[in-house]
């Protein structure tokens, strides 16, 4: 790709660009064999046509117009990842030459955000979090196990810690229904910490038969805002008491879970491996969090209003799908928790979109900034790497594409970043 730049002012640049001639006709030859896989030639078996045959049975102006959107995609793409560039809306593009399968230029005029200016990231005075597992959380996933193994018999007696029970439940909050604060046939152990305070215990002393309510208060950092710190009531029929015999917790358990696990003890070392990935994950993500708010205090940027909208609605639709799966509808939240939707946006969503692009204009201006680079062989190795793990044709295809090779830059790139803002974080 040969390209000229031209600095338009106003945070916006022109490049006038001459597309690679392989990858011109690299995407013409693709064009004519997407577009022609169902094409019947006289004398040719269905999709064993000769290239040269086949461009003579599809449309010209299809294929071109193919040729062209792919070649502009992908150059531009190239570009904006060569030149570091942070655009803002779509590209203008007008195209100034072009010949199938030999020409293309073309000029794009780039609208791109301000640079940022970057605090110091020394010390920014983050505590690194510790990752610790202690035999409590082990003990849990065993006696999830074990409970899962448990031989259930139906009893007529009340319900104790350690029964399952088989309920229907219907929670109320003023007199109202609250969406997905309901189910039916819903097994519960009790004791197991599942539910609210107060649910599980509620239950306790009931006999299979019974209705009866349970007062509940949600804890003050319950994950939904409209139910955090109320009180409710549930609704409760008790439909079915199972006495459960649990498993020993020996070796021929440990064996039951899979044979990989001779012993009870190589058991609970591959619970605690586990939690503990799962918790260096948690706190990876939680440390680089604080890490780049920190640094993002400290810089100043200029933050787009376009940007802060389309987060924000990328956020709003994140969280109806979130509603949806609990079968709530964004307008019965919104009446639950007593606020107008211009009210919701503005307080929940619009400062949590601001916080997001400023802490992604930072960290891709750390990257420029610390001429941090990923390099054609790491991103071959990682995409090497992925392939190999799959079988299927389609998916090793995917993942070898240029598309996955970028995402696969992106995030190496990501994982640099942030381990230089660690180590300047942890610099003495």
């Amino acid at each position: 790709m040969k390209f000229d730049k031209e600095d338009l002012g106003d945070n916006k640049v022109k490049y006038t660009v001459t597309v690679d001639p392989t990858k011109l006709k690299s995407h013409h030859e693709a064009a004519v064999k997407r577009l022609g896989k169902n094409a019947k030639v006289a004398g040719f078996r269905q999709g064993h046509i000769p290239l040269e045959v086949l461009e003579r049975a599809v449309d010209p102006m299809t294929v071109a117009n193919s040729e062209i959107n792919d070649s502009i995609n992908e150059t531009i793409m190239d570009l904006i990842e060569d030149e570091s560039l942070w655009v803002l809306g779509q590209p203008e593009v007008s195209i100034t030459k072009y010949v199938p399968a030999q020409t293309l230029e073309f000029s794009a005029e780039i609208r791109t955000i301000p640079p940022v200016k970057l605090g110091d990231a020394k010390k920014l005075k983050v505590k690194k979090p510790e990752v610790k597992v202690d035999d409590k959380q082990v003990d849990e996933v065993l006696e999830r196990l074990r409970t899962g193994d448990a031989k259930r018999k139906e009893v007529k007696r009340e319900a104790k810690n350690g029964d399952e029970v088989v309920i229907d439940f219907t929670g109320v909050q003023d007199d109202k229904e609250f969406a997905g604060g309901s189910a039916k046939d819903y097994p519960l152990t009790l004791g197991s910490g599942a539910f609210i305070p107060g649910f599980e215990d509620a239950i306790v002393g009931h006999k299979a038969g019974e209705k009866f309510d349970a007062p509940v208060t949600f804890p003050k950092e319950y994950g939904a805002k409209n139910l955090a710190g109320k009180k409710a009531v549930f609704h409760i029929t008790l439909k079915r008491v199972n006495e459960l015999t649990l498993p020993e917790l020996n070796d021929d358990f440990a064996r039951t879970i899979s044979p990989e696990f001779q012993t009870l003890d190589a058991l609970k070392d591959d619970i605690r491996k586990s939690l503990e990935r799962e918790e260096e994950s948690e706190q990876r993500e939680k440390y680089r969090s604080e890490l780049i708010g920190a640094l993002a205090a400290k810089s100043k940027a200029t933050i787009p209003d376009e940007l802060v909208e389309s987060e924000q609605k990328d956020m709003r639709k994140r969280f109806e799908q979130n509603l949806a799966y609990r079968g709530m509808k964004l307008n019965d939240y919104l009446k639950q928790d007593g606020r107008t939707e211009e009210q919701w946006e503005k307080e929940d969503l619009h400062d949590a979109a601001e916080k997001q692009i400023r802490s992604a204009l930072v960290l891709r201006q750390f990257i420029k900034d610390n001429n941090i680079k990923v390099s054609d062989e790491e991103v071959k190795a990682r995409q090497n790497e992925m392939v190999s793990h799959y079988n299927d044709p389609k998916l090793r295809e995917h993942f070898a594409s240029a598309q996955q090779a970028r995402a696969i830059r992106e995030e190496l790139l990501t994982d640099k970043a942030y381990a230089k803002l660690a180590e300047l974080n942890e610099s003495k």
